[in-house]
């Protein structure tokens, strides 16, 4: 599992949340996160020090252990 940052919509650089790659894909990753995201809810995953964003769009939030989300996300194009 790789580790992630991003930032839900709006994009506000002071609030970035973090979260864990558990698998991934050329159309999307799923994550897990403390943080709830709700279906439709676009957010900009960063990396490689900030110099690298995508933006991508949930499609499925589930509760995990009762502490976690895990979250599907789908790249945008």
């Amino acid at each position: 599992m790789s580790a992630i940052e991003y930032f839900a919509a709006p994009f506000a650089a002071h609030e970035k949340l973090d979260g864990v790659i558990v698998n991934a894909s050329e159309s999307g990753v799923c994550i897990l996160t403390v943080h709830f995201l709700n279906k439709g809810q676009i957010i900009e995953i960063k990396s490689n020090g900030d110099k690298i964003s995508q933006t991508a769009t949930v499609r499925w939030t589930h509760q995990y252990n009762n502490l976690y989300y895990k979250v599907g996300l789908e790249f945008n194009k």
